[in-house]
């Protein structure tokens, strides 16, 4: 198994002394979208979030909305999970699951980029995620990022604890952790 860290989008919200501890506080401060790239032998790409997606990046102002603005995303088409993973000699398709750690719109954009991984997250955050409440939950999911249609695979809290986590469990689809 091979890990590969991946920034999936920078974005430079003013408040460089509070973000980044040093500099102005108007300055633009500078905060990535850390992403993990899972090279397994028998299950394929695996990717832990997806940053901002090659659609957010070719249409902002539909897919990200107002919070754009505060957020300022370079918005580079070479920071996108696709293009990185194809740089390295692989296609989306090889990517065959996704686990969303949450829906923000920093961490889901990418989705559409991998229409036929099968996409893990916990059932709250998924029903939270598409069944949007208010104004201000619409701000942070933003639903277009996954109007294509994924393959959800929920999961309840349940299982082992380990570090404090609330639990620990295998994931549909991927074969069971070896140990050495």
């Amino acid at each position: 198994m091979r890990i590969h860290h991946l920034n999936c989008g920078t974005m430079c919200p003013l408040g460089r002394k509070l973000i980044n501890g040093e500099g102005g506080l108007l300055a633009p401060g500078e905060l990535v979208c850390h992403c993990l790239l899972i090279e397994t032998d028998a299950s394929g790409l695996v990717l832990i979030d997806t940053g901002f997606g090659l659609d957010d990046i070719r249409e902002p102002r539909r897919r990200l909305g107002p919070i754009r603005h505060i957020l300022r995303g370079r918005l580079d088409p070479a920071e996108a999970a696709a293009t990185q993973i194809e740089a390295m000699g692989f296609s989306r398709d090889d990517v065959r699951h996704v686990i969303v750690t949450h829906l923000d719109l920093d961490h889901a954009g990418g989705l559409s980029d991998f229409p036929g991984a099968s996409v893990h997250l916990l059932a709250r955050e998924h029903h939270d995620g598409v069944h949007v409440p208010d104004a201000k939950a619409k701000q942070r999911y933003r639903t277009i990022q996954w109007s294509h249609g994924p393959r959800w695979e929920t999961y309840t809290p349940s299982g082992e604890t380990w570090k404090g986590f609330e639990c620990v469990r295998e994931l549909r689809g991927l074969p069971p952790e070896k140990t050495r």
